[in-house]
């Protein structure tokens, strides 16, 4: 028996088993189209957004740009002008980190940024 010969039969029969096979399985019903999925409302009838959301950039700390810290949580050292990671993050070690990240939005036109620049004036101003 030649190879080629072998070989033909080998696809022949293969195409049969796999015709047979989807031939034999049904196809699932589809629901109709009054049934399909709706996205909770709120009152409004607005989309309810709420839940959880992950963030897969540096925003999910902070949508402005901004250095290293030990973690989201901190408080002051006994050494002036330092700040540590507070005891629930501090059991986290590097995990409880917070990276570098340039800034997803202009600082001029995050409405945080200008509360902050707006009280950072009233504060130089008193002190």
């Amino acid at each position: 028996m030649s190879f080629r010969f072998r070989d033909i039969t080998l696809v022949l029969s293969t195409a049969v088993v796999v015709g047979i096979i989807g031939l034999a399985v049904k196809p699932a019903a589809q629901a109709p189209a009054a049934n399909a999925y709706r996205a909770p409302r709120t009152a409004d009838n607005h989309p309810d957004l709420n839940g959880i959301w992950q963030a897969v950039n540096t925003a999910n700390f902070n949508i402005e740009a901004h250095g290293v810290m030990p973690a989201l949580a901190v408080r002051p050292s006994r050494v002036e002008g330092v700040m540590v990671p507070a005891a629930p993050v501090l059991a986290m070690g590097a995990a409880g980190g917070v990276p570098r990240a340039s800034a997803l939005l202009k600082a001029e036109r995050s409405p945080t940024s200008r509360k902050r620049r707006r009280r950072e004036k009233r504060t130089a101003k008193i002190g």
